[in-house]
């Protein structure tokens, strides 16, 4: 029962953090990040993360300080072409309540619209990909961080909460394959109690470890098999009781999925039995 997890959204944003300037309008006033001047309206932008060769325009105006304030434009380029746009409030010099970001990535223009607060994703924000990947819910200093609604291209999918962009608490998780998943995460993998649906009619209810069936639970299969007991990586490890969708039960310790030891057979016509087995075949009545 070995399930792949899919990583919902993996937030990358080199080009981010309403950044950008020419080298020689940067004012480093600062160990954490840099000023940056538009040399024609002469206001000054914040950037904590600035790379060589960028220049940045601000269509807006200046408070008294010199710096980005109220409703504008913010372009960067680098080279002269443009990498990124915010459209939106400006106060002190960064980014302030709502706007609209569009930022570069590797196959296109990424897109955010929402909250700001100091020049980062903050409050509630839609984010959308070039390849239609969107998630949409609350965010925090440039994080997927609270309640998330995700869909992603390869038609998985994820509604929950999220810690630092991860699903991390309780959520719904869809996959590619058509698996879903009900129940707990921690850092982005299947962990705790949860309900996992197979595509093909398998059911499992229990315990999970590190994305894997793992403590005590039940599996059911579409044939109308129940297994109910210990789990271990996946696959029944341990004591449980075997149930054959035609009434016969089996009781005993199972290894890696199979029944192995003493198992005690109780048939569906009354009568009971013991057998001996090893790695799924019995060995002894």
């Amino acid at each position: 029962m070995k399930k792949k997890l899919i990583v919902i959204i993996t937030l990358v944003f080199t080009m981010y953090c309403i950044p950008h300037g020419n080298a020689q309008d940067k004012d480093k006033s600062s160990e954490e990040g840099v000023w940056l001047k538009d040399p024609i309206t002469g206001c000054s932008i914040w950037n904590s993360s600035p790379t060589e060769n960028e220049s940045i325009s601000w269509s807006g105006t200046c408070d008294d300080k010199g710096k980005a304030s109220g409703n504008g434009v913010l372009v960067w380029l680098e080279n002269g072409k443009i990498v990124g746009r915010f459209t939106g409030t400006m106060a002190n010099g960064k980014a302030e309540g709502m706007g609209k970001l569009y930022f570069e990535v590797e196959d296109g223009f990424a897109q955010y619209n929402g909250d700001f607060k100091n020049s980062e994703m903050h409050g509630r924000g839609l984010l959308i990909f070039p390849d239609g990947s969107r998630a949409e819910g609350d965010f925090k200093n440039d994080h997927m961080n609270g309640y998330i609604k995700a869909t992603l291209a390869d038609g998985s999918s994820y509604e929950g909460e999220v810690k630092n962009n991860l699903p991390h608490g309780e959520g719904h998780q869809i996959t590619p394959e058509g698996e879903e998943y009900y129940g707990d995460f921690q850092n982005g993998k299947r962990q705790g109690r949860g309900t996992l649906l197979v595509p093909n009619g398998d059911t499992y209810i229990g315990q999970f470890k590190n994305e894997l069936a793992e403590g005590t639970g039940t599996l059911k299969t579409v044939q109308g098999d129940q297994y109910e007991g210990a789990f271990k990586a996946g696959k029944p490890n341990g004591k449980g009781v075997f149930t054959a969708f035609d009434g016969d039960v089996a009781t005993g310790q199972f290894v890696n999925g199979e029944p192995d030891g003493i198992i005690v057979f109780n048939l569906k016509n009354g009568k009971t039995k013991e057998e001996t087995w090893k790695n799924g075949k019995k060995v002894a009545p």
